[in-house]
């Protein structure tokens, strides 16, 4: 390499000294330092390229739609792993990540500037997934995951993330090799930072996507108008990923809705925002409003009328980025309350040794073990077979992850007490950044709604004969009645433990997978119960809707906490003993809430407050307020 670079500084002196004085030939324009710095850098890139082989498994039957119909892979049962190899080059990339991250500068830095990106860009932390070529690692799913650990100990971490997940990485699955090539490597070397655009203001219809685009008459530029909200770097970014309508005229002014993602530059024109004010100060939401802004044909993302196919191909793995962020908090959560603990125990009367301490602390490193384990196992799907559909176990990432994360801090605040409410206040803090987690982007009351629903339209599509019998008992009263019996035992709450997941495990977590076995098979048949009772009106009932989801989401933790814990005794990790406690006591608890989330499901709506809080509401929004009378209010 400095071989290289010598002999190109020799050819330029060369060349400088050997022209003739008395020659009538131009002088040649002489190359820069710069130019030559540049070639280097280049010759560089190209000689730390690493050749990856990336064989992956054929597709299989998605994982999650499938335990509603009480299926369950038990190749999910073994944990999925790095080969020796990629563990050590992905340490050393980790290692290499966190020098730069660990500086002041990035580290506490609490707005984001160019020359917090170029730094980025220079130790390699932005395009993960992006071509060696063009300055990228090529990670897969797992060091992806890995190396935005080590993102999120920094304060500028969900800029950095929604850069990385749907900015660059956006423009790597998707982008035209003109896309790339022109704002790629930008984003990539930290010379731009993107914003993505997709929340519109106060949506009154299912046709939620107001902003429009049309092509002008020439058909080489489109001409977008319209606002779109909570956009994080909104105000910060150049480059827009913007998703709006585009409506074409066929014939006699009726217009085709397409649905079509384009990237827009600030310096397009006719873009202006306003920044809010949030309470985590280090989370930057703005409006983004663009009038009358010219877009050129070729900076259509893949083709007109793809937002859907892009959208649904680019949240899964922004979804399961949410876990690595969340798992980091609750893990300084955990450090700074055992440290708080030891500070203030003093002998004899030691605090870390009540109940008290040790009950909350146990719940926390539960959870984290629970939200690693999902990650890691999610990850482990995505790597290892070819196009696998992880649409809901990303979801469930999503929402386990950032839910667990914001009950962990609620309820160190209000184990602390009142100085943990003070802004300045480390648990506060947490707090403050695990509700953003909570609501960035994807709302999880509407996650776990479509979560359910997704697997409701897997059932149904199935089992369609079947719930057409147990809706018509009438027509088919010889195939309900012998169902009954075949499934009397669900009726009493016993269901015959028939999949046998303990014969692909540790002896040791026996109770543990029984009790897995059991939530499997209880979710099945409240599932059938709840398609043949309510047919296609299922899609109304979104209290049912959210149990299931609640549930799924529990059967999930349950077997990454359990096939992760079965691994690390069988391979004799350290602290293996204590992993088969924790995914014991992540069994135990799970195992109560989906018995009484299903137990509401399967005896129907009057057994349940449902039908008490529909009639209350009614009347609330008949009277546009609280209309109960004040309780001291008399009428005689």
């Amino acid at each position: 390499m400095l071989k290289t670079y010598q002999k190109l500084r020799f050819n330029k002196i060369y060349l400088i000294k050997h022209i003739s004085p008395y020659s009538n030939q131009p002088v040649p324009k002489e190359k820069t330092d710069e130019h030559y710095e540049q070639q280097l850098k280049e010759f560089q890139k190209i000689s730390n390229i690493q050749q990856k082989v990336k064989t992956k498994k054929p597709q299989k039957p998605p994982f999650v739609k499938n335990l509603f119909l009480g299926i369950f892979d038990t190749d999910i049962l073994t944990y999925p792993e790095l080969k020796n190899e990629e563990l050590d080059n992905l340490n050393k990339i980790v290692q290499q990540a966190q020098t730069v991250l660990e500086k002041p500068e990035v580290k506490e830095c609490k707005q984001i500037s160019r020359q917090f990106l170029k730094k980025l860009g220079a130790g390699q932390i932005l395009g993960q997934q992006a071509s060696q070529l063009m300055g990228g690692r090529e990670l897969n799913a797992m060091e992806t995951c890995r190396l935005t650990e080590a993102i999120s100990e920094i304060d500028l971490k969900n800029v950095i993330v929604n850069n990385e997940k749907l900015g660059i990485q956006l423009l790597v699955k998707f982008g035209s090799d003109h896309l790339k090539r022109k704002y790629l490597q930008k984003l990539i070397d930290g010379d731009s930072l993107s914003a993505f655009c997709v929340v519109e203001p106060l949506p009154t219809n299912l046709d939620i996507f107001k902003k429009t685009a049309m092509p002008t008459s020439g058909g080489k530029t489109w001409i977008l108008n319209g606002e779109k909200k909570m956009v994080l770097n909104g105000s910060d970014a150049d480059i827009y990923i913007v998703f709006a309508n585009t409506n074409h005229l066929i014939k006699d002014e009726v217009r085709e809705q397409k649905f079509t993602a384009f990237v827009v530059e600030r310096d397009f024109g006719g873009v202006t925002s306003s920044r809010h004010k949030t309470l985590d100060n280090n989370l930057e939401l703005s409006d983004v409003v663009f009038e009358n802004t010219p877009i050129p044909a070729e900076n259509i993302i893949g083709n007109e009328g793809q937002g859907d196919t892009i959208l649904s191909g680019i949240y899964p793995e922004y979804r399961l980025s949410t876990g690595p962020v969340c798992s980091s908090l609750v893990k300084k959560l955990i450090n700074r309350m055992t440290q708080h603990y030891i500070n203030v125990s003093k002998e004899p009367h030691l605090l870390y040794e009540t109940d008290a301490v040790r009950m909350k602390l146990g719940e926390l490193t539960a959870s984290l073990y629970a939200i690693e384990s999902m990650v890691y196992l999610t990850a482990g799907l995505i790597d290892e077979y070819e196009n696998q559909d992880t649409e809901l176990e990303t979801a469930i990432v999503k929402v386990f992850a950032s839910e667990q994360a914001l009950l962990s801090t609620t309820s160190c605040i209000n184990f602390l007490g009142p100085e943990a409410t003070l802004d300045s206040h480390w648990c506060s803090k947490l707090h403050t950044e695990a509700l953003s987690q909570v609501a960035l982007n994807d709302h999880n009351d509407n996650l776990k709604i479509l979560i359910a629903l997704f697997g409701m339209r897997h059932v149904g599509q199935e089992t369609n004969d079947l719930i057409r019998k147990l809706r018509n008992p009438f027509f088919y009263s010889t195939f309900v009645l012998k169902r009954m019996w075949t499934h009397r035992r669900h009726f009493d709450d016993n269901p015959k433990l028939n999949l046998y997941l303990h014969h692909y495990l540790h002896p040791s977590s026996i109770n543990a997978s029984n009790r897995l076995e059991y939530c499997v098979l209880r979710l099945q048949h409240a599932t059938e119960t709840l398609l043949s009772r309510y047919g296609q009106e299922v899609i109304n009932k979104h209290a049912d809707l959210t149990r299931l989801a609640e549930c799924i989401m529990d059967i999930y933790a349950m077997t990454a906490c359990i096939s992760r814990a079965s691994r690390s005794y069988c391979i004799g990790l350290q602290s293996a003993e204590y992993e088969m406690a924790l995914a014991s006591a992540i069994a135990m608890s799970a195992t109560e809430r989906v018995k009484a989330n299903l137990l509401k499901v399967i005896e129907g709506p009057y057994m349940t407050n449902d039908e008490n809080y529909r009639v209350i509401t009614q009347r609330l929004f008949d009277f546009k307020k609280y209309y109960p009378t004040h309780p001291l209010t008399r009428n005689f």
